[in-house]
Order: structure tokens, then C-alpha cells, then sequence
């Protein structure tokens, strides 16, 4: 097994995702560029959003039948596999990474406490979850619920001596800058009265995160209840199409 003073000073790091979608993909962008790891993207299976992968900078490959040919190429220094949906494929990677001694690393989304596949396939998947988990280097732990369906799988103790812990939490710094006027300045800047009722979504403004039907919402409240007024608090791609709509809506 390699160790982490032998993967040089931009190490390949081979990340298998489920399919390529806009969050998974952007997130791995962004550690390529601010990370000293190398990424290169491969796909379990294309879901008709494969026209993300046209505007990557990142290398995406969609992993065939036989991924062994696809990872010779690759030669990664390091493996994470991120999402367990695809039985063959995982297996196949595991098998890989055991065969030539690379590391590899574990993901799920922050999410999951349990599974929720049906019995058959339940008892298909659990012990190649068992497997993987149990075999692999390191384990990423998003959250305490994750971490418990981490250790559905084995003791508790071999979760936390693999894991590593990425904790959801708010930038603490941040709060420091809250004091006893900025609710009012904050909401001066908007135009609002201290009396107005607020609803805040804080997301990334895309497709996926369905901020069209926040907009929906808010318009549906109008005439219903007392006055509301809608914030989104993000950015993405479909902020100037929202915003055109909420203009139209009033």
C-alpha cells in the first residue's frame, strides 16, 4: 500500500461518481484547482445530463463494462469512490485498487442513514458495502448521521480510526460580525420594514436544487396568508433566470 509520503507533489486522485451531475462535478473543479491533487472524473452511467461534462475542465470518462482498462490508463496514485449505486462497478474498482496497492477512500452523501433499496437488492448490495467500507483506506465521514451508516456496516471503532470527518457546519467567523443592528441594517439594505414577514432559501441557484419552486411558492402566498417577501441567498446558473421571474411575478 502506498503511503502518503510516496504520491509526489500532485498526486493523481481518480474520483468515481454515480453520474456526472452540475454539484458532484463543480465541487471536484474546484478542489482541482485550490487542491495539490491532480483530479480526473469517471462515471458509473450516463442519465441524460452528460452535457455537464461539456463544460468541465476536468477529464470525464464514462467507466464501460470493463473499467480495469479505464484505471490501467489513469494510473491514479489515489481512488475515492463516491457513491456506492453501482454494485459492479465498485467492485470492480475495489478489486483494482487491492491488485496494484493504491489507496482508496470511501464517499456517500451526507445523507444516507440507512439504506433504501428494496430486500432483494438489499441483500445483494449489503455485503458489498460491508467490503468496500471495511477495506477501504480511509472512510469520508459527512455529517454524524453518515457516520452511522458508516458503522451499520462495522464496529464503530474501525469507522473512527479511517475516518475522515467533514463536519456541516456554518463559518463560525463569521458570526462574530452579527451584532444587535444587523438584522435591521440587513434588511434597510433590501428595502424591507422590521415588520415584514422573510422567507430565505440559502442554496446554489441551479436546476437540481428546484429554486423555481421556492419562486412558485412565494407567488402561490400571495392574497393567502399576510404579506411575504422571498430571499434567495446563493448564486449559479439559474439566477438571472429566476430573478427575471420573480420581477415578473411582482
Amino acid at each position: 500500500m502506498r503511503d502518503a509520503g510516496s504520491l509526489g507533489d500532485r498526486p493523481r486522485v481518480l474520483v468515481a461518481i454515480p453520474y456526472p451531475s452540475v454539484q458532484w462535478v463543480r465541487e471536484y473543479e474546484w478542489h482541482d484547482r485550490h487542491s495539490r491533487a491532480e483530479i480526473e472524473l469517471v462515471v458509473f452511467e450516463d442519465t441524460g445530463v452528460w452535457e455537464t461534462a461539456s463544460s468541465a475542465s476536468l477529464p470525464i470518462t464514462l467507466l464501460p463494462k470493463r473499467a480495469s482498462a479505464v484505471l490501467e490508463s489513469s494510473a491514479p496514485d489515489v481512488v475515492v469512490i463516491h457513491g456506492l449505486v453501482q454494485p459492479k462497478a465498485v467492485r470492480s474498482i475495489r478489486r483494482f485498487c487491492s491488485r496494484h496497492g493504491i489507496p482508496f477512500v470511501v464517499r456517500t452523501d451526507g445523507n444516507i442513514v440507512r439504506e433504501t433499496v428494496r430486500p432483494f437488492r438489499h441483500r445483494v448490495k449489503r455485503p458489498l458495502y460491508r467490503r468496500v467500507i471495511r477495506a477501504a483506506s480511509a472512510i469520508a465521514v459527512a455529517g454524524t448521521q453518515n457516520r452511522r451508516f458508516y458503522e451499520s456496516f462495522t464496529s464503530a471503532d474501525e469507522v473512527r480510526h479511517r475516518e475522515v470527518f467533514l463536519p456541516f457546519r456554518l463559518d463560525i467567523d463569521s458570526l462574530d460580525t452579527i451584532g444587535p443592528g444587523s438584522r435591521s441594517e440587513a434588511r434597510a439594505h433590501f428595502g424591507l420594514e422590521d415588520s415584514d414577514t422573510v422567507v430565505t432559501v440559502v442554496s446554489r441557484v441551479s436546476s437540481e436544487k428546484g429554486i423555481d419552486l421556492f419562486v412558485d411558492a412565494m407567488d402561490g402566498l400571495a392574497g393567502r396568508a399576510r404579506a411575504a417577501v422571498g430571499l434567495i441567498a446563493g448564486s449559479g446558473p439559474q439566477m438571472e433566470e429566476l430573478g427575471r421571474r420573480s420581477r415578473a411575478l411582482g
